[in-house]
């Protein structure tokens, strides 16, 4: 018996898929990489109120290339940081897996004893913030100046109506000396009660039949369980006001903020 050859035309073969193995690309673990960033250069400004201080820093390991940022500023290729005064800095260095590692460096002022503190109270209101902080100056050169995040210097060492977050501060004393600190106002437990509060709007307005009643293949919301696996959505949809659906009896703007600042405190079972 003769073999056949078939003859497949150009067109046919340019198509054809190749048989060549190729690996399939892993995702990588972050947790685990070995991406390390460090400072080789930190040099202090020459005075209390200079700007010539200068940081440098070096990655290894992760994946080429590196892009680094300063402070949560938008991320460069240069590894390098000029025109710094003295403060707290963090350089944040992403590799090309968009794996990422920080490091904290201080840049003293020289000559300079100036030192703060800073303590909190905790927000314990909702859609009305009502955190705030203290701050206290020490050593340096009295009077003294105050500053909350990017805000101007003031007299006051007091900030009122925060919400919960991290703030950045800073004391600045007479000779141009800034010492730079941060605090964290938290959420205070919310007093918002579930069974007397929240449970009662859900039975009036949602727990109904057609919605929300035990059983309901759209989601039961008649145990505690069940709303606080969904909270997030619920605070969600009844902000937009696409809950309840149209043609219900909608809430009133006090109820919303009731369920948002419930969800915001944690959904506790109060």
């Amino acid at each position: 018996m003769k073999n056949l050859a078939i003859a497949l035309p150009l067109s046919l073969l340019l198509i054809l898929p190749s048989c060549t193995n190729r690996d399939v690309p892993k995702a990588v673990d972050c947790a685990t990489t070995d991406l390390v960033l460090v400072a080789s250069t930190a040099t202090a400004p020459t005075g209390c109120s200079s700007t010539d201080g200068l940081l440098i820093v070096t990655a290894t390991g992760g994946k080429q290339p590196y892009t680094y940022s300063l402070n949560g500023a938008a991320f460069q290729a240069a590894n390098s940081f000029n025109g710094l005064g003295s403060g707290d800095y963090t350089i944040a260095v992403k590799d090309a897996n968009l794996c990422e590692r920080t490091l904290s460096v201080k840049l003293p002022a020289i000559n300079s004893t100036l030192n703060g503190s800073a303590t909190t109270v905790s927000n314990s209101g909702c859609t009305t913030p009502n955190g705030s902080v203290v701050i206290t100056a020490s050593a340096g050169f009295s009077p003294y100046q105050y500053q909350l995040n990017t805000g101007g210097f003031v007299s006051t060492s007091t900030f009122t109506g925060l919400a919960a977050g991290t703030y950045n501060l800073a004391i600045k004393d007479s000779k141009g000396c800034v010492k730079t600190l941060s605090a964290t106002v938290v959420t205070a437990p919310t007093t918002i009660s579930y069974a007397n509060e929240i449970a009662t709007i859900l039975t009036t307005r949602c727990n109904l039949a057609a919605c929300h009643a035990a059983g309901s293949p759209r989601g039961d919301w008649t145990t505690y369980d069940n709303v606080k696996a969904k909270s997030t959505s619920i605070r969600t949809r009844t902000a937009s006001k696409s809950m309840p659906p149209s043609g219900s009896t909608a809430l009133t703007q006090a109820q919303i903020d009731l369920i948002g600042c419930w969800v915001t405190g944690g959904a506790p079972n109060n």
